[in-house]
């Protein structure tokens, strides 16, 4: 439970971070969730994995 509450809280995150680093540079979603990964020191695969998750839930 706790690690899934870090991977929101991680996600979130990501999320702002990324509407940020877009508008500055104009990437794609996972080039700023791999950026944001390699910043906070965490696998991007696993970032990535948690954005898919809550983006697939969220709608």
């Amino acid at each position: 439970m706790k690690e899934e509450h870090d991977a929101n809280h991680i996600v979130q995150y990501a999320a702002i971070f990324y509407v940020l680093f877009r508008r500055a540079f104009r990437c794609t979603v996972y080039q700023g969730i791999i950026y944001f990964a390699k910043q906070i020191g965490i696998a991007a695969e696993d970032l990535l994995r948690a954005f898919e998750a809550h983006t697939r839930y969220a709608h």
